[in-house]
Formats: C-alpha cells, sequence, structure tokens
C-alpha cells in the first residue's frame, strides 16, 4: 500500500504514463503497468539501473521511457510534492 506521499508521486507518474501513451498511440498498460509505476514509487528509483531492477521492464521501455519517469522521480524528491503543479 502507498503512503500519501507516495500516492502522489505515482499519480504524477500515472499522468505522464498517459501522455507518453498517448504520443505512442498504445495503451497506458504497454508503457507500464499501475503495478511497476507503485514499484518505482516504493523502491524510490532514481537512475536507470533502478528501472532496470522493475519486473517487466526491459531494455527497451527502460531506454524509450525511463528519461522521463526518472525526471519525474527526481523532481518529486528535490520539491516533495511541488512536482504534481508542473509540467514534465
Amino acid at each position: 500500500m502507498l503512503s500519501a506521499e507516495e500516492f502522489v508521486k505515482f499519480s504524477v507518474l500515472r499522468e505522464v504514463r498517459k501522455t507518453l501513451a498517448a504520443e505512442d498511440a498504445v495503451p497506458v498498460y504497454a508503457v507500464m503497468t499501475n503495478k511497476q509505476l507503485a514499484e518505482i514509487v516504493q523502491t524510490q528509483v532514481s537512475d536507470r539501473q533502478g528501472l532496470s531492477a522493475i519486473s517487466g521492464l526491459g531494455e527497451a521501455r527502460v531506454e524509450k521511457y525511463g528519461d522521463r519517469i526518472l525526471q519525474v522521480m527526481n523532481l518529486a524528491e528535490g520539491d516533495q510534492g511541488e512536482a504534481a503543479g508542473r509540467p514534465v
């Protein structure tokens, strides 16, 4: 279960995932699943190596989407809660 702080990050990641899916014209789960996003937040992933350790995230998806996901995670770590209001 996600804490309140983790849920904020999770929600921002879901919005980014929605944008990425729309850009690629694929379903959101083809980018990353809710379970993967939750694991990213819970394990506080901060680099590509951390993303690669998430079950089901292969090299191709880390290469394609990793920078945007890490941008959100790093912004969230730096701004604690303000990330939701900023464009990514």
